[in-house]
């Protein structure tokens, strides 16, 4: 992808494969106006294209529209094929300003030169982890009224320990959690911030 002797590699760089960075990419290989011309893109994405709408339990809505998250990836998919869209399948380690041109750079040590960048991350904890939902894994995003129903989910899939992870105002959760010591032998708290 680096070619040394151009300016640049990719008119824009999208970081992240979900709905919102597949259509990021569809939209800037597809121009409506035909005074236009369509860019360069290139997808960073070191998962299984998708993102969040690969979940079982995913649905993407608006005024007049609704979607199983992994309808809407396939439509997008068809797009996606159509312009040959090039995904990269590592993870952006950095993104730098260097004159006009970013410089974003992978976890393999690539780096590619883009005019612009997108980044449509999302809520994306992991990679990987549509592989283990369901099976151990339960994320959520929805508010705490969510959590009781969420926890008795946990303590029937549980068999001995539960790990949550979260940041300092997962403290407000203990109450909640309290009905699991009962079934699980070992509650761990993963707290992701330096306090």
């Amino acid at each position: 992808m680096h070619h040394p002797a151009a300016p640049y590699d990719v008119d824009v760089a999208v970081i992240g494969g979900g709905p919102a960075g597949m259509s990021a990419a569809v939209r800037c290989r597809w121009v409506k106006s035909y005074r236009s011309l369509p860019c360069s893109v290139v997808v960073f994405e070191p998962g299984p294209l998708g993102g969040l709408a690969g979940w079982r339990t995913c649905s993407i809505t608006g005024p007049g529209y609704r979607y199983l998250g992994d309808g809407l990836v396939r439509r997008i998919q068809t797009d996606f094929d159509r312009y040959a869209i090039p995904v990269i399948g590592e993870r952006v380690q950095a993104v730098s300003k260097k004159g006009p041109l970013f410089i974003i750079e992978t976890n393999a040590g690539r780096t590619v030169r883009a005019l612009s960048v997108v980044v449509a991350t999302g809520m994306r904890p992991l990679a990987n982890e549509r592989h283990f939902l369901g099976h151990g894994l339960f994320v959520t995003y929805m508010g705490y009224e969510y959590f009781p129903k969420l926890m008795a989910r946990v303590a029937q899939a549980s068999g001995g320990g539960v790990v949550v992870f979260g940041n300092r105002k997962s403290v407000n959760l203990v109450g909640v959690i309290a009905p699991l010591v009962e079934s699980a032998s070992c509650i761990t708290w993963v707290l992701d911030e330096p306090a």
